[in-house]
């Protein structure tokens, strides 16, 4: 890396993100840290944030389990997880009661989950837990991965929020700049496209591939089928999605580098990534409490004061594991692996592939949606399944939302609406949100 680098890295750092550089540095204190010392740091964290929510979340305030919680002294984990836990449904029905009384002096912003239950959920973040938690362990991702500060790395992102974050503006070429990262769209893939990804590949070298995993599994299947000679990285990251283990196989096998699982939610900041030892994932103790209750992952992200939620039931499945060390020598793991997170690609009048999430993102920010499923039969159409609690709204925003799924699907996709009362999970527990029942999925 060119000498000069390094210290523009480091000002571009301290200049986009104050906080992340010192959350960074901190998480590096940590991750040998025994099991007990992590336990020690961890509760005091959490402890901390208990007292937040009991003196300025009106949810938590008069809730006793809490405050049982909050005022145990000792810090009682057990104590902690008698608090039951937090669904969607009860963040939708209670909303203001659970934004902190001093939510506005910390700069909150709204996000939305991705929809992955089939009913997007809006929150608010402050600043703080975006820097010290989404960023900060990006970092940390990184650098587990084995990617140094200003290495370069390729993108193939499929989220038209972080796409538009990440590759408009003057500050977000900086982004680009301090991760000496390419950022590609992935929302369509042609053929065409597919090529110049591995032409972007080939010509950038990065060190390190982030990717949906839905694009791995679509890529690695181009590039055996066309017999394409593609650059090795030295690891790809695999999220937003489940690492099924034919796809993890494949894409080792076509780029010839491990590709390493990392699982996050936008409700929650980034959660937790494999090593190289694939013995499971390491989650972060220092922005996340993480449990596992009959199988269900049950989050707690300790940095975000703005709206704190407690033991949050994100709707996804995770594989229990017996001990938190792993034989690289850190006691951070958290789970195996984690189930239940399914997106299908669907085929547009051309042809081409679209990625279900891109139709999932119609989607955002409409708050008369209860639960949704879209499904492809057949080319040209789409069945959209919607649980609503407010019908008229959903007519007055219906041609907005037919708009741009044309966009992606093409002018003359046809689209019905399901209007239903209830929306059943599949057989397995798992919610399918997309379902392409095209059987030539793949190009």
């Amino acid at each position: 890396m060119n000498p000069m680098r390094k210290p523009l890295l480091n000002i571009l750092l301290r200049t986009l993100y104050p906080k992340a550089g010192a959350a960074f540095s901190e998480a590096l204190s940590w991750e040998y840290l025994s099991a007990d010392e992590l336990h020690q740091r961890q509760t005091a964290r959490l402890c901390k944030l208990l007292q937040h929510c009991i003196q300025n979340v009106p949810y938590y305030r008069n809730y006793p389990v809490v405050n049982e919680a909050a005022l145990s002294r000792p810090f009682s984990l057990e104590t902690f997880r008698a608090i039951p836990p937090l669904t969607k449904d009860i963040i939708r029905s209670n909303y203001d009661a659970f934004v902190s009384d001093d939510a506005q002096k910390r700069r909150p912003y709204r996000n939305t989950s991705g929809g992955s239950s089939g009913r997007p959920l809006v929150f608010l973040q402050d600043r703080a837990h975006y820097e010290t938690n989404v960023v900060a362990n990006k970092l940390y991702s990184n650098y587990l991965a084995g990617k140094a500060l200003g290495q370069n790395e390729v993108a193939l992102w499929g989220s038209d929020i972080d796409i538009r974050k990440n590759s408009e503006g003057v500050s977000n070429s900086l982004r680009n700049l301090f991760y000496n990262r390419v950022f590609i769209n992935c929302f369509e893939l042609t053929n065409d496209k597919l090529y110049d990804i591995c032409r972007a590949i080939n010509r950038h070298r990065p060190t390190l591939i982030w990717s949906y995993v839905e694009v791995l599994d679509v890529l690695s299947r181009f590039i055996t089928t066309h017999g394409i000679e593609v650059q090795s990285p030295r690891v790809i990251i695999s999220t937003a999605g489940t690492l099924h283990k034919h796809i993890r196989a494949r894409t080792q096998a076509v780029f010839g580098c491990p590709v390493l699982n990392q699982y996050g939610s936008r409700e929650v900041g980034t959660v937790a990534i494999e090593c190289e030892r694939h013995e499971g994932l390491h989650t972060f103790p220092w922005t996340h409490y993480v449990e596992v209750v009959d199988g269900r992952l049950l989050l707690t992200a300790l940095t975000n004061y703005s709206m704190p939620l407690l033991r949050y039931d994100i709707g996804d499945f995770a594989q229990p594991i017996s001990s938190p060390q792993c034989s690289c020598g850190r006691n951070t793991l958290g789970f195996r692996s984690i189930e239940g997170r399914t997106i299908e690609f669907f085929r547009n009048e051309n042809g081409d592939l679209v990625s279900g999430q891109a139709l999932v993102h119609a989607l955002y920010f409409r708050d008369f949606i209860e639960k949704f499923q879209i499904v492809q039969e057949e080319y040209g159409a789409l069945r959209v399944r919607l649980v609503t609690r407010d019908i008229h709204k959903f007519e007055s925003q219906r041609i907005d939302i037919e708009s741009k799924f044309r966009e992606l699907m093409g002018c003359a996709v046809a689209v019905e609406w399901d209007i239903v009362d209830d929306i059943p999970a599949s057989g397995s527990g798992k919610f399918l949100y997309t379902r392409c029942k095209i059987r030539d999925r793949f190009v």
